[in-house]
């Protein structure tokens, strides 16, 4: 029985000699963290809202880490992306939007708060509770 090309070229290489094996092994670890270190995800916490024209008040006080708020009543429906222009702490986090697309009323609200990476998302911090 006459073997293939490629058994002959894998029983020489793969299993008389583990080089090419942590080569190949090395460089997925190398080239996995390279690239979750390059990811970065944003921290959002979720809180009540009150929105009055353009004034967005939010229960409790926030370090707003980005320009955007993510307003909702119901998540699967319809999430409202606003840009902030200007915010205040003061008890209550208070935001003054460019534009609310004629929303009214109490709603939810996705405030995010900082970022990470992913590699620190899955093996050092893990998720925010």
């Amino acid at each position: 029985m006459q073997k293939s090309r490629f058994a002959a070229w894998y029983v020489k290489y793969i299993i008389k000699s583990p080089l090419v094996f942590y080569t190949f092994l090395s460089a997925g670890v190398v080239l996995f963290i390279a690239l979750s270190l390059g990811v970065r995800l944003d921290i959002a916490e979720s809180t009540q809202a009150e929105v009055q024209g353009q004034q967005v008040v939010l229960d409790g006080e926030y370090e707003l880490a980005s320009d955007t708020i993510y307003l909702y009543r119901d998540r699967n429906e319809q999430v409202y992306k606003l840009k902030v222009a200007t915010w205040k702490k003061g008890g209550s986090t208070v935001c003054i939007v460019e534009d609310n697309s004629g929303l009214l009323g109490r709603m939810n609200a996705d405030v995010v708060t900082g970022s990470q990476t992913l590699l620190e998302r899955i093996f050092m911090r893990g998720r925010q509770a």
